[in-house]
């Protein structure tokens, strides 16, 4: 493979890491448009998590089909998944950035809903000192750092099972007798 071939290959798998990216966006912006919370919610996971797994597929698939002559290997394979979701989960930081620094009520909100996990977990003085911290310390871009690593480690759980699927070897020739 030349080095201008491996360049367009990145390239359009970045752009369609950021294309699954900005669908992750538009989940989410539909469901906080909606009313409905943004924060540690199942449906909204539950969609990104699709999302994930579609985008991953396709990507790969046109990535296998466009530019390795239908053939990849499992690592290969693997690699353009993890990479395909680490751009997508980098879009998504940055808005999850954005969005959490101009509407300061979903970093009230996401410690709102952390206070019975802490709760369960902890008592007493080791409680207050959570609860502090978390009011100092929780931010716009350790929100957005944490669903990054969520989305990536999500997407890479996806793509052990989805790069096994995506491999394709070279088919042996056939020898006419």
């Amino acid at each position: 493979m030349t080095n201008n071939h491996k360049n367009t290959s990145v390239t359009k798998t970045s752009i369609f890491g950021v294309l699954v990216g900005f669908s992750f966006i538009a989940v989410s912006l539909f469901f906080y448009q909606s009313g409905k919370n943004i924060n540690l919610n199942p449906q909204l996971n539950n969609a990104l998590t699709l999302l994930t797994i579609a985008g991953v597929f396709v990507g790969v698939r046109k990535y296998r089909e466009d530019h390795l002559n239908g053939i990849i290997s499992y690592g290969k394979a693997l690699g353009a998944c993890v990479y395909l979701i680490a751009v997508a989960s980098l879009v998504y930081g940055v808005y999850i950035y954005f969005i959490y620094t101009y509407k300061p009520e979903l970093k009230e909100n996401y410690i709102e809903m952390m206070q019975p996990i802490w709760t369960a977990v902890y008592s007493g003085a080791l409680l207050e000192s959570v609860q502090n911290i978390a009011e100092t310390a929780i931010n716009a871009g350790v929100i957005a750092f944490s669903e990054i690593v969520k989305n990536i480690i999500t997407g890479f759980l996806f793509s052990l099972f989805l790069a096994g699927i995506l491999k394709r070897k070279e088919e042996a020739k056939k020898i006419d007798v």
